[in-house]
């Protein structure tokens, strides 16, 4: 294995700060207490089947690189973030952790994205549910050690668009850009009385899964779209006679349109959803058709690509920066100037399924890295699991949604609260 490059994912390596490390954890809370000896046997076995995601952060002054580790792989018994890339994950960008019936997988964005995690996790689960509860247990639908690696696992899409070998289309006026549309001032929920800064705190909720897509159905949306337009109607509610727009930043998975489904990295765009005045005044399946429409044209494949191209001149200044520092100084000024294009932002990875290990696991959670407010869905175990962070203690946005949750006949769980927590992060100089 070479050296791995990183294009699409420098962004989120030359910004990360102490406070934003951009790295999240995946949950999976399993029916009976974990062992800790057959997590790490399926740890093992999960990290040799993920080549590209046994790798090491390291500098050489101009540029990280990603370079192949051979360290031990070892599973950490700790309900805590592990923290990645230094001695607690022995360098590894990806660690496995477990407590009592919990399993994680701690990942840092710049390794892979939800989807990448997502994979990892059910190559995982497959060999542990394997030992613990099945020999026979099916491997349908799971990344499996059994031959070679698809070599589109190993290509980078960037590398081609980088060198000019692949062209894009033209840039447009776009929903999906590098930065959100300058004449909309969205609402920022931090900038508001209502709220003051602290440490991040978490709420997970279940949703039942088949009223939620009934609901969906009946109003023309999909998933996405309805929470993303309930918690505007929420804040739009707490904030009358708001001048300033409720903005949604819907995260998309740029691989389809790349042409590159297998891809291992962080492949991701935003969509922004302007709650505007002429959405406010329509009843809720008219808003979720307009919201799902942008989505729609938002997904186009010319439109996305064309927004790709556009971020690339990033990566090219980036790449053009003769150190880490001066690197890190750029990302850090891009990022703080688009920062605050969303008043909040919504990621939905699709259905989490689990295949074979299902019958094994209760609960798949996404706990991300937050900015003001996030919400997180997956959708497993005929539920939906929607985790909300924010910047602040007070739960009146929290409150707000719920009711409105309510209001449509929706039903809920508050599963847990408390301080939200992520792994920290460590690369060299």
């Amino acid at each position: 294995m070479s050296v791995r490059d990183i294009i699409c994912e420098a962004t989120i390596f030359y910004s990360h700060t102490v406070q934003h490390p951009n790295a999240f954890r995946l949950l999976f809370r399993m029916k009976d207490k974990v062992d800790g000896n057959v997590l790490q046997l399926a740890a093992d076995q999960a990290i040799r089947r993920y080549p590209y995601y046994a790798v090491h952060c390291v500098s050489d002054g101009r540029e990280y690189l990603l370079e192949p580790h051979s360290e031990p792989f070892v599973v950490r018994h700790t309900p805590e973030p592990v923290a990645l890339g230094g001695e607690e994950s022995n360098g590894y960008l990806l660690a496995v952790s477990y407590w009592e019936d919990r399993i994680w997988v701690n990942v840092y964005h710049g390794l892979t994205d939800a989807t990448g995690a997502l994979n990892f996790s059910r190559t995982l689960l497959y060999y542990y549910c394997r030992e613990r509860y099945d020999p026979d247990l099916s491997a349908e639908g799971v990344r499996v050690n059994d031959g070679p690696i698809p070599q589109e696992e190993w290509e980078n899409p960037y590398r081609q668009i980088m060198s000019g070998e692949r062209e894009l289309p033209d840039e447009k006026d776009i929903l999906v850009r590098v930065k959100p549309n300058a004449s909309i001032q969205p609402l920022n929920l931090l900038g508001e009385s209502q709220v003051t800064q602290s440490a991040p705190q978490y709420y997970d909720l279940r949703i039942p899964e088949q009223q939620l897509m009934q609901y969906c159905r009946s109003q023309d949306g999909t998933p996405g779209v309805v929470v993303s337009l309930l918690m505007s109607r929420a804040i739009d509610r707490l904030h009358p006679g708001n001048s300033r727009t409720i903005v949604t930043g819907m995260a998309m998975n740029l691989r389809p349109a790349l042409g590159a489904p297998l891809y291992k990295g962080s492949p991701l765009a935003i969509a922004y959803l302007p709650y505007t005045d002429r959405v406010r005044k329509k009843p809720f399946d008219t808003q979720a058709t307009i919201y799902r429409g942008r989505l729609i044209l938002a997904a186009d494949q010319e439109r996305l690509l064309s927004g790709v191209k556009a971020s690339t001149r990033l990566y090219q200044a980036l790449d053009q920066q003769p150190t880490v520092e001066k690197k890190c100084q750029l990302a850090k000024q891009v990022v703080d100037r688009y920062h605050g294009g969303a008043t909040f932002n919504v990621s939905y990875v699709g259905p989490a399924r689990l295949a074979a290990m299902e019958p094994y696991v209760l609960e798949t959670l996404m706990q991300n890295d937050c900015t003001d407010l996030t919400i997180e869905m997956m959708a497993a175990h005929g539920s939906f699991f929607l985790t909300i962070v924010q910047e602040w203690k007070e739960d009146l946005y929290v409150k707000a949604f719920c009711e409105e949750l309510q209001a449509q006949g929706i039903e809920y769980e508050l599963l847990s609260q408390g301080e939200h927590h992520v792994p920290r992060l460590t690369l060299p100089k």
